[in-house]
């Protein structure tokens, strides 16, 4: 398409929840808008990621996100640990952990741009 054309027809499809998701997905991982990768799927055009939209990750917060879920590994293995000692995990060991599974996973929720 040249600069100077302009899209003007619309097509409306519809979609079952499995295929949208499907499509999202898709056009996520190939880092473009869900109307541009069925244009190029259906018209076999080749787009490049920097054409279509940009990722839609926050790299921080995915970061942070990461950060916390090794934080909860290491609460698992001292839990884990306590238990074959033969020890109860105490209120003071698990509801931290549980408060970080939870941080953990609305940083990723935020991260990838739907609110928790």
């Amino acid at each position: 398409m040249t600069a100077t054309q302009k899209r003007s027809k619309r097509l409306i499809i519809r979609w079952t929840d499995a295929e949208h998701n499907e499509l999202l997905r898709l056009a996520a991982r190939a880092e473009i808008t869900p109307t541009d990768y069925v244009r190029t799927r259906t018209l076999d055009k080749k787009l490049a990621p920097t054409e279509g939209r940009a990722p839609s990750v926050d790299r921080r917060l995915l970061a942070s996100g990461i950060g916390r879920l090794a934080d909860i590994g290491d609460t698992l293995k001292e839990i884990e640990s306590q238990a074959r000692a033969g020890e109860t995990p105490y209120d003071h060991v698990l509801h931290p952990a549980i408060k970080r599974v939870i941080e953990a996973s609305e940083a990723m929720l935020r991260a990838l741009g739907v609110q928790p």
